[in-house]
């Protein structure tokens, strides 16, 4: 590895971690840090900045694999992972979603949607067949795609929440930098990336209110304790 491309990476990250630095200035410095580390796959780790443990964790990408329900955990993906600084790439053809993000917020991203969408599938269950035993007439389809609807939309509003006081505030240039960093990312493992289209579905209030219900009460977490944007403050700084 040629010493000026370390020396530079690290030039990079200093301006892009300093204090005083321009926001913008710190996210296009960051940016192009990473870029240079994708471009010579090299890791956070390698690099080191007067002998001070690194403070911004290199992006990763992690992978799921859905084998039903496919189109919904994705909404489900995006809506956690947009909360944890992490962006998703879906692949519809193969029934994968790509995550985007630093090691750290992938994992809570993951960690997240595998508990969320397991605790929504059940509640599904549960809430439709009292709603059939009430005498619910509603096709089966349409009322999941309406529950998990509502969950989604639920969970969108309760996950925002802490993400949005965070980039108000003394995260703002985080948020930005990270930002950045992920889409150059993205932009260069796909770089011919075409913006796709969301299908539109009818939807039945029964199950639209049941899933926001669910949706609004499910807790985040085996014991709670993965909170939508929290895992921001811990992402390197």
């Amino acid at each position: 590895m040629n010493d000026s491309i370390l020396t530079k990476i690290e030039a990079l990250f200093r301006l892009g971690e300093h204090a005083t630095a321009n926001p913008q200035e710190a996210a296009n410095a960051l940016a192009c840090a990473q870029a240079l580390l994708l471009e010579h796959n090299l890791t956070r780790a390698c690099i080191n900045t007067n002998g001070e443990a690194p403070t911004t964790q290199a992006i990763g990408k992690g992978e799921i694999k859905n084998t039903t329900g496919h189109n919904w955990k994705v909404r489900l993906l995006e809506t956690i992972a947009r909360a944890n600084l992490c962006m998703v790439i879906d692949d519809p053809a193969n029934k994968k979603a790509h995550v985007f993000g630093t090691e750290t917020n992938v994992l809570a991203v993951v960690q997240m949607f595998d508990w969320l969408a397991r605790e929504l599938e059940f509640q599904a269950i549960r809430d439709w067949k009292a709603y059939k035993a009430d005498g619910g007439t509603v096709a089966s389809r349409t009322w999941r795609a309406s529950f998990n609807h509502g969950a989604i939309n639920a969970l969108h509003r309760r996950l925002a929440k802490p993400k949005e006081e965070f980039a108000a505030g003394a995260g703002s240039a985080i948020v930005l930098a990270n930002d950045t960093r992920v889409k150059a990312a993205v932009d260069r493992v796909f770089p011919n990336l075409a913006a796709g289209r969301r299908r539109t579905h009818s939807v039945n209030r029964d199950g639209f209110n049941s899933g926001r219900q669910a949706g609004g009460s499910v807790t985040l977490g085996p014991q709670g304790a993965i909170a939508g944007g929290m895992r921001v403050l811990g992402s390197g700084h």
